[in-house]
């Protein structure tokens, strides 16, 4: 899996692909076609987007003029991918907010109708469980919703109190049933794409491999 960043640098305050500015959303589309040319070279099969652009005052901005150039960026990134011959598929990660008020691609099921809408579906697909357990009810309908759809390529895994916020805790230490069932829904589908941990050690354990050991004997389990 490989991914930029596209949200962090003030240059990126109103949004990348999602900016009011074209000349800032040209740059968002370079940026991201540097990184995939170092993918294609490290044989990486997954780029994933963290679509982390909103709004937090609804008149700011248009959310269909929005939608309409992430959709354009995302074609020519896609046709990109294409012309050169690189063996990658785009996954777009929803979260529901984060690092704005609000998110235009909250939820895997707006995600799914979004890649709908562009040119190269096939090439494109959603990612994630985690972030969207912030919403109820509980997310693994919407995680199901993706293997059957057949656009589900890379899972983030990793806990966190119902209703919280992006707390990244270890896989299954406040929610092992739901941990439970969705491991099992992947090994019972044999889903075939990537599985990673979107988590971080505690501040207070000296050893980050003790984390990672921890994490992967619950997945195992």
């Amino acid at each position: 899996m490989a991914t930029t960043n596209l949200f962090y640098h003030p240059v990126f305050k109103d949004g990348a692909f999602t900016s009011t500015d074209p000349a800032i959303r040209a740059y968002a589309t370079q940026k991201v076609m540097a990184a995939v040319d170092v993918a294609a070279d490290l044989a990486t099969e997954v780029f994933v987007f963290w679509a982390a652009r909103g709004v937090e005052v609804d008149s700011s901005k248009d959310p269909v003029e929005a939608g309409k150039w992430f959709r354009e960026a995302l074609n020519f990134l896609c046709e990109y991918v294409i012309a050169n011959g690189y063996k990658i598929k785009f996954s777009i990660e929803p979260k529901p907010n984060e690092p704005r008020g609000d998110l235009f691609l909250p939820t895997v099921g707006s995600v799914l109708a979004f890649i709908a809408t562009l040119d190269h579906p096939d090439i494109v697909a959603s990612i994630r469980k985690r972030h969207t357990s912030r919403w109820r009810p509980e997310p693994l309908p919407r995680v199901r919703s993706s293997p059957r759809s057949g656009k589900l390529l890379d899972v983030h895994l990793n806990g966190q109190k119902p209703l919280r916020f992006d707390q990244d805790l270890s896989f299954g230490s406040d929610d092992l049933k739901e941990a439970f069932f969705t491991t099992k829904l992947f090994v019972e589908h044999e889903y075939p794409g990537t599985i990673g941990f979107d988590a971080h050690p505690y501040r207070t354990e000296a050893d980050p491999w003790d984390f990672v050991d921890r994490n992967m004997r619950t997945t195992r389990s």
